[in-house]
């Protein structure tokens, strides 16, 4: 398994569970997609989980793919912004 992503707040688990170890850059987005934080009104939450979603597609293999390339501008957008925030 890959590292997850913990829950800002102490004692509350992961924000996003860890994800296979063998993900694809597909399975990835999906799995962080699938636990977009509900409460989008924190900041910490925010933080913790567009850093993680930005670590996470980073460590993966670039294959050149333009989708690719977008999702992690995307995502690194979404980081900066939630980082200023924080």
């Amino acid at each position: 398994m890959a590292n997850g992503v913990r829950h800002p707040e102490p004692h509350r688990g992961w924000l996003v569970p860890p994800w296979p170890a063998n993900a694809s850059f597909a399975d990835v987005v999906m799995h962080f997609l699938a636990r977009e934080p509900a409460d989008r009104s924190n900041p910490a939450i925010l933080a913790a989980y567009y850093l993680g979603y930005e670590a996470a597609l980073n460590a993966l293999p670039d294959d050149g793919d333009d989708w690719c390339r977008s999702m992690r501008a995307l995502v690194a957008r979404c980081a900066a912004l939630s980082r200023g925030r924080a």
